[in-house]
């Protein structure tokens, strides 16, 4: 699990959750797919969930290849932050391993003074 958090710069304060994950997955390479994308409740939370597939490099004019590993990825804002979590695996496991992501993330507490 994998854990950043971005503080959002006084000049986009008025930033709502669709407008920073546009900008956030503007940032993402070529070679990542968004498989799904939502709105979820966790505990007293409105969060983002995107699935994305991190592909393998094929090269500048080629489509991009095989899934090289699944990433969940939950983002939650409270006051002027992003609080983002990131749950990755490879294929094969993802089925296996999504509950185990999913019973992590509703345990998170976020304390902001």
């Amino acid at each position: 699990v994998a854990t950043a958090v971005d503080k959002i710069p006084f000049l986009e304060f008025g930033w709502n959750m669709e407008k920073y994950l546009k900008e956030s997955l503007k940032r993402l390479g070529r070679n990542v797919e968004v498989a799904e994308q939502g709105i979820v409740s966790l505990q007293n939370y409105q969060a983002a969930r995107i699935v994305l597939y991190d592909r393998k490099k094929q090269g500048i004019f080629k489509k991009p290849g095989e899934v090289l590993r699944t990433v969940v990825f939950y983002s939650i804002k409270l006051k002027n932050r992003f609080w983002d979590f990131f749950y990755s695996t490879m294929p094969v496991r993802y089925e296996k391993e999504l509950p185990i992501f999913e019973q992590s993330i509703h345990s998170v507490v976020i304390k902001v003074d």
